[in-house]
């Protein structure tokens, strides 16, 4: 998480385009479920269907 927060503050523009670095200090997993909807577990244990 540290280096996630570090790598936020190092950017002088916003996130324009997808960041595998971000993405993966940021998320724990992505489940799909069998009605195809889409669960993303962050790291801090929120979970958030989309």
């Amino acid at each position: 998480m540290a280096v996630f927060i570090k790598r936020l503050k190092n950017r002088t523009e916003p996130v324009a385009e997808f960041d595998s670095q971000l993405w993966a200090g940021m998320v724990e997993c992505v489940t799909v479920g069998v009605d195809k909807g889409l669960t993303v577990v962050f790291r801090d244990g929120t979970a958030v269907r989309v």
